[in-house]
């Protein structure tokens, strides 16, 4: 569309406008999951393309159990529990190779800023735990190394293989799933109890 000073202009679409509303917008990522799916359908519709459903199952969500009742460090996890169940839901959608792309790298930054943040408190602390829980976290980032390493392999290969696309999420899934269970909820309280001392 030319506007009247002649000049190409970028005009979207209402349903474009939403759409991108919605992925701005801070709300829940069952929403937000629920309304990327409507709008999968709605693709499906019109293109009269059929995309395979890919199961990503139940989000993690926070409680206030996980807490290590310091505030900065609780945030820090919720904040990552949020930006984890994003980054299923675009692998899951099939969203944006970009979009997905920028969800990893802040997902990747964010979580060593943490990692740091998180054994700097336990060093002032002086917990006596430290090397061991600094070992948990060397792992958990060699986890997530592969995983990027993983991912990246799947989406430039040319034939987007599905089945290994649902392998991912699962393994992603179990590993993050376990990850709160036992290193949230058990091994941080640890240098939680430890610190109320």
């Amino acid at each position: 569309m030319i506007n009247k000073d002649g000049k190409k202009s970028v005009k979207k679409t209402k349903k474009e406008k939403v759409v991108n509303e919605v992925r701005k917008a801070k709300i829940s990522p069952k929403l937000k999951k629920k309304l990327l799916l409507l709008k999968k359908h709605a693709e499906e519709l019109k293109t009269g393309k059929k995309f395979e459903k890919i199961d990503f199952g139940k989000e993690f969500l926070w409680n206030q159990k996980l807490s290590v009742h310091e505030s900065k460090i609780d945030k820090q996890h919720q904040s990552l529990l949020n930006e984890i169940n994003k980054l299923i839901i675009e692998v899951s959608m099939g969203d944006e190779l970009d979009k997905i792309r920028g969800t990893i790298h802040f997902l990747d930054n964010y979580t060593k800023e943490h990692l740091e943040y998180e054994e700097d408190y336990m060093k002032t602390i002086k917990y006596p735990g430290l090397v061991r829980h600094e070992k948990i976290h060397k792992d958990f980032i060699k986890f997530f190394d592969k995983f990027k390493r993983e991912f990246y392999k799947i989406y430039k290969s040319r034939d987007i293989k599905r089945d290994a696309l649902q392998k991912l999420i699962d393994n992603i899934k179990k590993y993050l799933g376990n990850w709160w269970i036992n290193h949230i909820g058990i091994e941080d309280h640890k240098y939680a109890e430890f610190a109320e001392k």
